[in-house]
């Protein structure tokens, strides 16, 4: 499923043929099967849809703007039911989004020691406005750093997060939050860098 507009369309095979039905007339979308969804138009009528990746275990995923998390992509695994609203925007404006800063904060090391400055996570990523990913119970998270406090990493191959929503939660499975990752370099006021290798780092705070 691609479908960002209400005008967009959600196609599928009925009972009565082939449907192509305005995502503007979609009440909700509840999984049945692997083969297929129930369709509830907002004028009653309901339809149990199957064969396309709009409807069927196909499907790519559901991209959810979340306010807590960045977005999140709803895997067909986990999805169970989306119901739409109508609203009277588009979504966050341009003055919602904070203008883009370079990395900085602490790394606490095992040693309980603490190293300030500019950090480079991952060795690749350096600015607010680059993403951190990773996955939980077939979710994907896709969190600007500019929305992350801090990030703990535990000894079952995931990361404890806080966000600035103060909303916490465990992530799996993506190279920034798993032993995958490359480690943090924390670059000092005077020009000194400092590498810290994963299994080193005990949390890192974002400012």
């Amino acid at each position: 499923m691609c479908r960002s507009a209400s005008t967009d369309k959600l196609d599928g095979e009925s009972d009565d043929g082939d449907m192509s039905i305005e995502m503007g007339r979609i009440r909700a979308i509840e999984k049945r099967n692997r083969r297929g969804s129930l369709v509830v138009l907002k004028d009653g009528r309901e339809f149990v849809l199957e064969g396309t990746n709009d409807v069927d275990s196909s499907l790519r995923g559901i991209h959810v703007d979340d306010p807590r998390f960045g977005r999140v992509k709803v895997s067909w695994e986990a999805f169970e039911r989306v119901e739409f609203q109508e609203v009277d925007h588009s979504g966050r404006s341009y003055s919602d989004y904070r203008p883009a800063k370079h990395l900085r904060g602490t790394v606490t090391d095992y040693d309980g020691k603490t190293h300030s400055g500019e950090l480079v996570f991952d060795l690749d990523e350096t600015a607010s406005w680059e993403l951190l990913n990773g996955s939980r119970d077939d979710v994907e998270y896709i969190i600007p750093f500019d929305m992350v406090r801090s990030i703990e990493p535990r000894r079952d191959n995931g990361s404890a997060l806080v966000l600035t929503s103060g909303a916490k939660i465990i992530l799996f499975d993506g190279q920034d939050v798993s032993e995958s990752n490359d480690g943090v370099v924390v670059v000092r006021e005077n020009g000194r860098e400092t590498y810290f290798a994963w299994d080193e780092v005990k949390r890192v705070d974002f400012e």
